[in-house]
């Protein structure tokens, strides 16, 4: 029964990514003119000076074509065009076997069969189609039209060249950035109770993967390995510049990064690398050290100071555990050239370290910051700040420390 259910789960699963999917190659074929609603009378909505239509998607891929197949598609259609609502139909169905034999058109004979119901428990037999008249049967069929579906995989391809060419990006930055981005804006736009809240148009979708905080979600997950995500961010950040040492860069930890069986790394190693190998000695005396930002209970924060001074890490948090300073927690460290010339030999700290209340205090005096690579869950942790965000959960200390060390 456990099977059953996990094969049920992945079958929907699977329904749902074939469905945004689809979405998202509707969303990227729309032109200037068309609104697209997503979840709306079908799967998607789609109407402009052209016209409209109304797109429902089938997931098949355990089945065989069959009239039958489409039965559930075309009862809530038919019920919808009875009613009065003129668009073109299209049902775009994948079955596992035979989805070549999927015609494009249904003749109203085909229609009655599809919508001839054999049960088989009971024996009986049900016309879906009898509380229409035939005149209005032979009307539908000139409004609907069937599109055999690709594969999932080669769908996919299809929304990876797509994005490819709409964002002008790489192939690596549409499959380790905007895949996941624009499979997580379709999948929000679709849980929206409001139906004003569910449109969307073509350039709505671009802005947003444009303006989007690099972001990994539960679809990133889905679609792409964190080494891929890993790789397509490190590039965004090296081509966007934001991580330059002379930038006022912040690492916001959400809890406690423990060493997982395949890290050597813990919170404590990876404060260390920004503090001794990302800052100080030999770099330019124009860098800044990291700022960290602690979310995490009392307990642990005072134990990850203690680690911190046993690797001979030198970290200001503007005396927080008497009084914090604001102006005194911006003022940078003390620096000793080497040489009298522009590399760094000394410096008066390594690196800035305080909890989430004392950086929400900096922040509310008017000081700004212009990175936060942060791995907290929630997007709108820091408001009021003009800060690029870049969120990172699901991110171990060691695959942080690779992304850093990329750019």
């Amino acid at each position: 029964m456990a099977e059953d259910t996990n094969r049920s789960a992945s079958s929907t699963i699977a329904g749902y990514r074939y469905q945004f999917d689809l979405t998202i190659l509707e969303i990227l074929s729309a032109d200037s003119s068309e609104i697209l609603t997503i979840e709306g009378v079908e799967d998607v909505d789609k109407s402009g000076f052209g016209g409209s239509s109304l797109v429902q998607c089938k997931y098949l891929s355990s089945q065989k074509y069959s009239l039958a197949g489409l039965r559930s598609s075309l009862i809530p259609m038919l019920d919808s065009f009875e009613r009065g609502l003129r668009s073109n139909y299209i049902v775009h169905a994948h079955f596992g076997k035979e989805t070549s034999q999927v015609p494009r058109s249904l003749t109203v004979d085909e229609l009655k069969t599809s919508l001839t119901e054999h049960q088989k428990k009971t024996g009986n037999t049900i016309l879906h189609f009898g509380k229409y008249k035939n005149s209005t049967l032979e009307d539908f069929v000139k409004f609907l039209s069937i599109k055999g579906g690709k594969s999932m995989e080669e769908q996919k391809k299809e929304v990876l060249t797509g994005l490819t060419s709409a964002m002008e990006c790489s192939r690596e930055e549409a499959v380790g950035l905007h895949y996941g981005n624009a499979l997580t804006f379709v999948a929000e736009k679709a849980c929206q109770k409001d139906v004003s809240s569910r449109r969307v148009t073509r350039e709505q979708l671009l802005n947003h993967l444009n303006r989007k905080p690099l972001l990994y979600t539960i679809w990133h997950r889905e679609v792409t390995s964190i080494e891929n995500f890993v790789k397509a961010t490190a590039r965004r950040l090296r081509a966007t510049r934001l991580l330059l040492p002379k930038k006022n860069r912040v690492l916001y930890l959400e809890e406690p990064l423990t060493a997982s069986q395949d890290s050597f790394l813990d919170t404590a190693g990876l404060i260390t690398f920004l503090a001794l190998d990302d800052y100080g000695e030999g770099q330019l005396y124009t860098a800044r050290p990291w700022t960290v930002v602690v979310r995490s209970s009392s307990h642990w924060y005072m134990n990850l100071k203690r680690d911190l001074l046993g690797k001979g890490v030198a970290y200001y948090d503007g005396y927080e555990d008497v009084l914090f300073n604001p102006q005194l927690f911006h003022r940078m460290p003390v620096q000793v050239r080497f040489k009298r010339g522009d590399a760094i030999e000394k410096t008066s700290y390594d690196i800035r370290l305080v909890n989430e209340e004392s950086f929400g205090k900096y922040l509310k005096e008017g000081f700004e910051v212009d990175t936060i690579l942060s791995t907290v869950q929630a997007v709108d942790m820091v408001p009021n700040s003009d800060a690029t965000m870049v969120h990172i959960p699901g991110l171990d200390a060691e695959k942080i420390v690779s992304l850093i060390a990329r750019v």
